[in-house]
């Protein structure tokens, strides 16, 4: 006969590793009964596709209808991993899985341009709440629950990490850095944009540094403070492109 899981202690623990993440949750979770799954957070649900459940991705197009269609769609909601987007972004340009629509690298007088834009820090949620487990130490992520401490593979700023915002924060500032160093080394210009971030901010210097060089040497970074500055600043951006375009 199968062991009867309680929901509790280290049996809780073992079921949600195992099964959990692939339930819809309840809301909130009880972690004094037998439900299955995880907590519903900022408007998202838990499991492998924690944080993933909003618009989908559109691969690269010609169709501007199309673009606009899949913005005006989008909805703000959980929280703000840069390096995810990034990471993402990159792959739309690149010509091999799970989007194909890009051209190769080797193809002439082909240029990949991608534009990232955060309006804050990079976030993930340690377990805090007494209403939920806290034995996977954060709500699942990009590098699912913390507890596996994948998020820390490289992470060499803090020994014995520990599982709280900051070093979160730390973190996936340092695999976002690494991203932004890779992409450009495989011929991917960036242009970065800090949207409504506050002076002071670690962000805008990790942008900056993010950013590609123009042929003055000029970091292709923005500091938008606004609605109509976000809007010049992408204006700027197409003019430059539409620049390259023509003296290609």
């Amino acid at each position: 006969m199968a062991a009867q899981y309680t929901g509790t202690g280290d049996d809780q623990y073992k079921r949600q590793r195992w099964t959990w993440k692939y339930f819809n949750n309840p809301s909130p979770r009880n972690v004094n009964n037998n439900s299955s799954g995880l907590p519903y957070v900022l408007g998202t649900q838990g499991g492998p596709n924690a944080f993933c459940t909003v618009q989908e991705m559109t691969p690269l197009t010609t169709s501007k209808s199309q673009i606009i269609d899949a913005i005006s769609s989008m909805q703000a909601r959980g929280s703000t991993n840069i390096q995810a987007g990034l990471s993402w972004g990159w792959r739309t340009l690149s010509a091999n899985e799970p989007f194909t629509q890009g051209r190769d690298y080797s193809v002439a007088d082909n240029k990949k341009i991608m534009i990232v834009m955060t309006d804050g820090n990079n976030t993930a949620y340690p377990i805090t709440s007494s209403s939920y487990s806290k034995r996977n130490k954060a709500f699942y992520n990009t590098w699912g629950h913390s507890e596996n401490e994948r998020m820390f593979d490289g992470f060499d700023a803090i020994a014995n990490p520990s599982h709280d915002y900051t070093t979160f924060r730390k973190a996936m500032d340092e695999h976002l850095v690494e991203t932004c160093d890779n992409a450009k080394a495989a011929g991917i210009s960036i242009y970065s944009i800090a949207f409504d971030v506050p002076n002071g901010s670690s962000v805008k210097t990790m942008l900056e540094n993010c950013a590609s060089s123009d042929l003055g040497g000029t970091k292709q970074y923005y500091d938008a403070q606004n609605n109509a500055q976000l809007v010049a600043t992408f204006q700027q951006i197409a003019e430059q492109l539409a620049d390259l375009a023509i003296t290609k």
